[in-house]
């Protein structure tokens, strides 16, 4: 098995061009993104790591961040993060899309896109 097959394996999403780049450490702030948003039944973007269904802040650097560092998982509740669910849900085939929980997650991009721009023009400004 090739380690790109074997590091596949580690990927909670089944789908076929999963790799670790493509998915998040599970750390409890972006587990918490995630249960807002997406069903009990839809499937996280989370890396499987063994004895461990989450880590904390602490953790990260202490244990993990080697992931992080040589495979590219993602780590930060960012614009990236919120695609990938967009994603899932998308990918879903059971139900209808809610459109209520889609709009919500729109309107976070939009809050952390604002943020930025504003973010950006206190720097120049200052």
């Amino acid at each position: 098995m090739s380690s790109d097959a074997s590091a596949a394996n580690l990927c909670a999403s089944s789908e076929k061009n999963s790799s670790p780049a493509n998915t998040w450490l599970p750390l409890l702030h972006l587990q918490s993104q995630c249960a807002r948003y997406l069903e009990k039944d839809e499937q996280s973007p989370f890396l499987i790591l063994e004895n461990s269904d989450s880590i904390g802040p602490d953790e990260l650097g202490a244990k993990w961040a080697f992931l992080h560092t040589h495979f590219s998982p993602g780590k930060d509740d960012n614009i990236r993060f919120l695609l990938a669910i967009l994603d899932l849900i998308q990918h879903h085939d059971d139900d209808p899309i809610n459109p209520a929980r889609v709009l919500a997650i729109y309107i976070t991009i939009d809050s952390k896109c604002t943020s930025a721009v504003e973010r950006q023009a206190e720097r120049k400004m200052g």
